[in-house]
């Protein structure tokens, strides 16, 4: 494939592709879009997210960490990089960015829940118990 020096469109062809599994041709797009725009924040995420699901854990680590410095409050990085800290066995070191992945999921669980997708929002009532099983945040339900 000749592909395009437009970040965008190999970005998108590369998520395409993993929607059809056939992730690990997505990988040399990835870096493609990385070589052009080292520091997109979004390209380097779904590059590292898709490292997990290739079980390549502790190559993703490095790429979620310059993600969260480019942006430190990015809610979808903390999430995959507290995830992949714990699939390491390194949970201790998820403990400083699990408040604000698990207030993200609380955030997302009651956006769905507003726009009348409860069904939707089940699998976040499942990760926030999974993750902190006594948290005392709430997610909200209309009918409580």
């Amino acid at each position: 494939m000749s592909a395009p020096n437009n970040v965008k469109t190999i970005t998108n062809y590369a998520s395409a592709l993993i929607k059809l599994e056939r992730v690990e041709e997505s990988l040399p797009l990835f870096e493609k879009s990385l070589q052009l725009e080292p520091n997109n924040v979004k390209t380097i995420t779904n590059y590292a997210s898709t490292l997990i699901k290739l079980e390549r854990v502790k190559k993703s680590l490095p790429l979620f960490e310059k993600s969260l410095q480019l942006e430190p409050d990015n809610v979808k990085t903390i999430n995959n990089y507290v995830n992949g800290l714990i699939k390491l066995g390194k949970s201790v070191e998820s403990f400083p960015f699990l408040r604000v992945s698990l207030q993200g999921i609380i955030d997302d669980a009651n956006y769905l829940i507003k726009l009348g997708k409860t069904q939707e929002s089940l699998p976040w009532f499942e990760q926030v118990l999974e993750l902190e099983p006594d948290n005392t945040d709430v997610i909200s339900c209309p009918d409580n």
